[in-house]
């Protein structure tokens, strides 16, 4: 019983020894894509559309020269110094909770490995063109990261302390009612931030969020004011190329 005790202590202090050697290296930059609709322009706000040929496009170039895509859980746990990245990591995130994330994106992703970050406002719940509940609930089992996009996607820069807690908390219970999963990241909608808010974020159990502000990822930048690389309807494969570099 005594040899079987030290052989025990011994493998366990071998493995604790590999484990710590090997600390984790925290990546300094990452470019985080910023997409909404995929599809063809229908309405005024054809920036916020990218054509699916050209998604798949950009997204055939991204496997064909190494990136690994992640999530900003990945990123999060990786700035904790919690989890290793995989060389050139990329975060994909698609705001709004469109049904063309599901149909288009997610089944491309389930065909090519890849995963992604969904935001989504549960008050779009049952509009024409939006995500179903049982889409996100499949999306969140299979590698994708949801996260919220406040509750009804208003202007949260003009709205007092009790409509942002509620914005944040009740979209962030709904979201995690549905996948059985912790809602960590947070989208701003239209980009619009206040200190308050980040205040309610953080009190509300968010690790990060997510901005409309253009740039890349730095660990050194506030982790509640992460900055995204927008991608638009009129970007050539070489535009994107350029944007991601």
């Amino acid at each position: 019983m005594l040899s079987f005790l030290t052989a025990c202590i011994v493998s366990f202090s071998l493995y604790t020894s590999s484990y710590t050697s090997q600390p984790v290296e925290i990546v300094q930059e990452v470019p985080i894509l910023m997409y909404h609709e995929i599809g063809d322009p229908d309405g005024p706000w054809e920036s916020l559309y990218v054509s699916e040929a050209n998604f798949r496009n950009q997204m055939e170039y991204l496997k064909s020269n190494g990136y690994n895509t992640i999530t900003l859980r990945d990123l999060q746990k990786n700035r904790e110094g919690l989890r290793r990245l995989p060389p050139k990591p990329i975060v994909i995130t698609f705001d709004d909770g469109y049904s063309s994330m599901y149909s288009l994106v997610y089944n491309l992703f389930k065909e090519t490995g890849m995963k992604g970050v969904f935001y989504i406002y549960p008050k779009k719940f049952g509009s024409w063109n939006s995500l179903t509940e049982e889409e996100i609930k499949e999306m969140s089992d299979n590698g994708m990261e949801i996260g919220s996009h406040s509750m009804s996607h208003l202007n949260m820069h003009k709205m007092n302390k009790n409509q942002l807690k509620y914005e944040v908390e009740e979209s962030k219970k709904i979201l995690e009612d549905i996948t059985n999963r912790p809602i960590e990241s947070f989208c701003y909608p239209a980009g619009r931030l206040s200190e308050s808010l980040i205040e309610e974020l953080i009190n509300a159990g968010y690790t990060n969020a997510v901005t409309t502000k253009y740039g890349i990822y730095s660990h050194d930048d506030n982790i509640y004011k992460i900055k995204r690389i927008r991608i638009n309807y009129s970007d050539s494969l070489n535009v994107f190329i350029n944007r991601i570099s």
